[in-house]
Order: structure tokens, then sequence, then C-alpha cells
């Protein structure tokens, strides 16, 4: 077994410690590869429109929830079983990307997306989902893992296509980064 069993307190204190890191090095490293994200966030601040905060925050949250999850997943199943059942998230990104931003399926993406779901269904260990046990809890993990992603890729999209600063690919007037 490894140094921390797999318990919601212990994923949490590694999410934990992900956050300090993080919260550490973010403005640094958002600063030199974004010289405008001050301004960015000042301008997005100040515009006064709540509504605007709502697909970043709930992103967050989704974010949260989708690494909570895959660290349970990770904790009852093989690494590559959990990893390879977390990645429903591309099938349903697709699936939804049709309804929420008028994206086309092509035939290319139907194709990716019966591949990864022929995958998904070599991969999953279906014997255990009969039976219950660890890799039933490792199982469902990792698909909430997967769909919780795929709600913070959908509303990270729907944030940038708001002008949200840190996700926006829009430039900003204040950007003197090259395009």
């Amino acid at each position: 077994p490894g140094v921390l069993t797999p318990t919601l307190g212990n994923v949490l204190l590694v999410l934990t410690l992900r956050l300090a890191v993080v919260t550490a090095f973010f403005p640094v490293v958002k600063t030199w590869l974004q010289p405008s994200i001050w301004a960015q966030l000042r301008d997005f601040w100040q515009r006064g429109d709540r509504e605007q905060w709502l697909p970043p925050i709930v992103a967050g949250f989704c974010l949260f929830l989708s690494q909570t999850a895959l660290y349970m997943a990770l904790g009852w199943l093989p690494t590559g079983v959990a990893i390879a059942l977390f990645f429903i998230y591309p099938v349903i990104t697709l699936a939804a990307s049709g309804p929420l931003f008028g994206d086309r399926l092509s035939p290319v993406k139907l194709l990716a997306m019966a591949a990864i779901a022929a995958g998904l269904a070599c991969v999953a260990p279906l014997q255990t989902l009969t039976s219950g046990g660890p890799a039933l809890a490792g199982t469902v993990w990792a698909i909430v893992a997967g769909i919780t992603f795929a709600g913070y890729a959908l509303l990270s999209r729907l944030g940038s296509d708001r002008g949200a600063p840190a996700a926006s690919r829009r430039r900003h007037p204040h950007d003197r980064s090259p395009p």
C-alpha cells in the first residue's frame, strides 16, 4: 500500500497541499506568461456584471470535484484503469458542445467518441460492477471525475466566451505580449 490510505480526508489533504503550492507560484507564472492579467482581473472585477462570475466559479468547483473524485479512484483502482475511465470526459464534452455552443459533430469527432466509448468498455472492470467492493467504488469515482472534469471544460469555455481573464483567449488592450 501507499503512504496515505484512500480516504476523503487524505485526498483533501493532498489537494490542500497542491492549492498551497499553486497559490504561491500562480501569480508569478501567470504574470510572466500573460503580463496583462492584473489589468484584466481589475477590469473583470469592475465591470459589475455578477453573472459573468458564475461560469469561472462553478468551473473551479467542478475542477475541485474532479480532482477529488480522481484521487479517490486512484486509491481503489490501478492507475491505468482509473485514468482510462476518467477519459470519459471528451465524450461528454463533445456531446455537450453541440447544444451549448452550436458545435457540429463531424464524422471524425463521432469516430473519436465511439473509439473512446469502446476503450472505456474494454477497460472498465465489469465483473466488479455487479459484485461491488473497492473496484466498484473506484469505477464510480473515476467516472464521476470524468463527468465533473467535462463540466469544468465546458464552463471554462463558457467563461472564456464571456471574457473571464484567466481563461480568455482574447487579447486585452494592456497586453504587451506578442500575439
